[in-house]
């Protein structure tokens, strides 16, 4: 064989190996596929416990022919980045925000819409059930395949004022989530609204650009933002999931018995990261006010209300959104 030849044979090798390993690479040594899954959290987070444990059970179902390497605290872009390279089929896998999902099937938003969900029976009732199943049939066509629902925690406000009532944040600067639904929620409130990206949220509380956000508990104590904002209204603003979703190109190219164990791994990792999660919220809270100093206002059922009233006027601004949220205040 003339040494031309050699090297285009081993040149064709290459370009073929490096199409084969991104994003799926193929780990040849050890003769099995790793997906990337990638989230904003830090490793102390329970995203990051869900997403071990997801890989944990993955690699069981598979006889280790499939592994799953985690990259948490953003290392591959932010929550909205993240999103888009699950459509372009750049990141395998993806934990993201609800809201950031918004960009692609709107009525996602309506999950997370302050006080139309009762609680967490009540939200796991509609994800798993026929209209949760309607909506990943959306995000399917979009590029997204919504595996399972893990948990992130009840949204409250934390800011570095005393805020008890509605009246309270008119006016303040506050940093709400990504999308068109939690920007009319802001409006609502009076807030002085802005976005950005979860990385920035310290600084910003720090430097004085925002003065309040909307944010749970366990964030609140794993990015020691309460070093810098010391009130924490737990309101229950909104009870927020943490999709585990994959690129629908990546999973297309699987084997249909690779798809079927990917697909009971995720269910099988939301069912233990639920109550891993809400645990930990609760125990976060606990730590936040005896050791961290934190002030934790805890708002009874008729200041919740009062609350709802003055955000319920943002429903009519989605009026197409009217329909799904009476199915879900109906399901029970």
């Amino acid at each position: 064989m003339s040494l031309v030849r050699k090297s285009i044979l081993v040149l064709a090798s290459i370009l073929s190996a490096v199409v084969f390993m991104t994003p799926v690479q193929a780990n040849a040594a050890a003769k099995k596929m790793v997906l990337r899954l990638a989230h904003e959290m830090p490793e102390n987070h329970p995203y990051h416990a869900g997403a071990l444990k997801f890989a944990e059970i993955l690699s069981k179902k598979t006889n280790d022919e499939i592994a799953v390497q985690v990259y948490p605290n953003g290392t591959m872009g932010k929550q909205t980045q993240l999103v888009e390279s699950l459509v372009m089929g750049t990141v395998d896998l993806a934990l993201t925000n609800t809201v950031v999902m918004e960009r692609y099937v709107p009525e996602m938003a309506v999950l997370v819409m302050p006080y139309v969900i009762r609680g967490w029976d009540h939200l796991y009732k509609v994800v798993d059930g026929e209209i949760g199943a309607e909506l990943n049939k959306k995000l399917e066509a979009k590029g997204i395949v919504l595996l399972a629902q893990h948990e992130t925690g009840t949204t409250n406000i934390h800011s570095k004022m005393s805020i008890r009532k509605p009246a309270d944040i008119k006016g303040v600067k506050t940093r709400v989530f990504y999308g068109p639904s939690y920007a009319e929620v802001g409006k609502a409130l009076g807030c002085i609204i802005t976005t950005m990206s979860f990385s920035e949220v310290y600084s910003a509380l720090q430097l004085g650009t925002i003065d309040a956000q909307f944010m749970s508990g366990s964030n609140v104590l794993l990015s020691k933002f309460y070093e810098v904002g010391k009130y924490y209204n737990v309101n229950e603003l909104g009870f927020f999931l943490e999709p585990l979703s994959m690129s629908k190109m990546v999973f297309d190219r699987m084997s249909p018995a690779h798809q079927k164990a990917i697909k009971e791994a995720a269910w099988e990792s939301a069912v233990w990261q639920r109550p891993y999660a809400r645990a930990e919220q609760a125990k976060d809270l606990e730590t936040l006010e005896k050791e961290r100093g934190l002030i934790v206002y805890r708002p009874n059922e008729e200041e919740k209300a009062e609350w709802a009233k003055v955000i319920e006027p943002v429903y009519q601004k989605f009026p197409e959104w009217l329909p799904l949220i009476n199915r879900i205040r109906e399901v029970k």
